[in-house]
């Protein structure tokens, strides 16, 4: 019910997620909200308006990102880097990271998005993100 969930520091149960937040998103959904909860006594499902406005919300920024033009929208691309440190930045078996990255960044200048100043190769990539200023928190540098 609602309330149980409201009370629950476990949040979902297990098979509420696997069923309402993992299956959607394999099939393609994103960012889901549960708006909606279930009364204990009659089943019939109650709003919750503090998500429903969430959920308006995004909605609305969803369709405003779609008026915008491929230049003015912001991308961020997210590597890989576990345990945290500069030597494991992009690490991932047999995969060529900065390389595919690189190779993304040009397509997408292509494209008409703003990627700033490409480097010269997947390696200078490489070196500006190991040498980056605000990348260096927890770094032994």
């Amino acid at each position: 019910t609602t309330e149980e969930w409201k009370s629950s520091e476990l949040g979902l149960h297990p098979i509420q997620v696997a069923l309402q937040v993992s299956l959607p998103e394999l099939d393609g959904a994103v960012e889901p909200v549960i708006f909606a909860g279930r009364d204990g006594a009659t089943g019939r499902s109650i709003p919750l308006q503090g998500r429903i406005s969430v959920l308006a919300t995004r909605a609305l920024k969803w369709a405003n990102l779609r008026r915008k033009t491929r230049a003015e929208k912001k991308l961020a691309i997210s590597i890989f880097s576990f345990p945290p440190d500069k030597g494991n930045v992009g690490t991932a078996a047999y995969l060529d990271v900065f390389g595919s990255v690189f190779e993304l960044l040009k397509q997408l200048d292509k494209e008409g998005y703003n990627v700033g100043e490409l480097p010269e190769n997947a390696e200078a990539l490489l070196e500006r993100v190991i040498h980056d200023r605000e990348a260096k928190i927890s770094s032994p540098e």
